[in-house]
C-alpha cells in the first residue's frame, strides 16, 4: 500500500510554555524545508498565556516579550527569522478551531498542562474519527504511536483528512 500524500499539510502546535515554545523553532524550520520541497504547510500556534518574568528562565522568550501573547511573540518572531507567515491563535484550544478538509493532513502537536486542554484536543480527535478513510488513518496512527516515547512531554495526535469540503 502506498502512503497518503496530502496536497497540504496543517501543523498546530498547542500549548507554548515549557516544551512548545522550544519546539516551535524547530516546527518553523521543518515546515521552512518543506515549503522549500514544493509542499503546501501551514503551521499555526495556540496558547492563551502572556509571557510573564517568571517564564524566562525555563521558556524560550526573552524580556522583551514579557507582556505579549506567548503565541503572538513566537509566530512574530519565527516568521520574521524564516520569511513565511505563522498564524497564531491567543484563545485557550478548542476542537472548533480545527476544520478537517479534504487532502490535507491535519497535525495536533500537544505541549499542553493541563487536563482540560488534552480532554479539548482528545474531543477534536474524536469528532473526527468518523471522518477517516480507514486503512491510511491507521496506516499513519500507527506510525506516530512506534515513534512515541514516553519520555518526551508532548504527544502528536493525528486528525484524520474529511470529505467535507
Amino acid at each position: 500500500m502506498l502512503p497518503f500524500q496530502a496536497a497540504c499539510i496543517k501543523l498546530l502546535i498547542i500549548g507554548l510554555g515549557g516544551t512548545g515554545s522550544f519546539l516551535a523553532r524547530h516546527m518553523a524550520c521543518l515546515v521552512w524545508l518543506l515549503r522549500n520541497a514544493g509542499k503546501e504547510v501551514h503551521l499555526t500556534f495556540i496558547d492563551p498565556d502572556i509571557v510573564e518574568a517568571g517564564n524566562i528562565p525555563r521558556q524560550n522568550f526573552c524580556p522583551a516579550e514579557i507582556g505579549r501573547y506567548k503565541a503572538e511573540a513566537l509566530a512574530e518572531r519565527y516568521a520574521w527569522d524564516f520569511g513565511m507567515a505563522i498564524g497564531c491563535i491567543p484563545t485557550r484550544f478548542s476542537p472548533d478551531l480545527v476544520h478537517t478538509e479534504w487532502q490535507t493532513l491535519t497535525i495536533l502537536v500537544g505541549c499542553v498542562d493541563n487536563a482540560a486542554a488534552r480532554m479539548a484536543m482528545n474531543t477534536a480527535l474524536q469528532a473526527n474519527e468518523t471522518l477517516s478513510s480507514g486503512e491510511c488513518r491507521t496506516t499513519i496512527k500507527s506510525f506516530l504511536q512506534q515513534q512515541a516515547s514516553d519520555t518526551f512531554a508532548l504527544s502528536v495526535r493525528l486528525l484524520p483528512r474529511s470529505r467535507t469540503s
